[in-house]
């Protein structure tokens, strides 16, 4: 399932285990929905009130940076897929 570049051995629990590289990781979660074991968790980091849960056709309704605003008729939107 994990690649060997995915595995790392702790010695603390004297066994190997996937690990995330938080340099690559973007926080998508896909890591967290594909485990067929659910081992995997995330944590969330910014309150919900950060998340933004309002779609305008292919943009979420949120408070983007300033270069990646985008004004529209409800306020500021970003591309779902930058």
């Amino acid at each position: 399932m994990f690649k060997e570049n995915q595995m790392k051995y702790y010695p603390e629990l004297g066994e190997e285990r996937a690990y995330v590289d938080t340099e690559i990781c973007m926080g998508c979660g896909n890591c967290v929905i594909q485990c067929p074991i659910g081992a995997r968790a995330m944590k969330l980091v910014q309150p919900p009130e950060f998340i933004p849960d309002e779609y305008v056709g292919h943009y979420l309704k949120y408070d983007p940076p300033p270069n990646r605003r985008y004004k529209g008729r409800s306020g500021y939107l970003s591309p779902l897929f930058p």
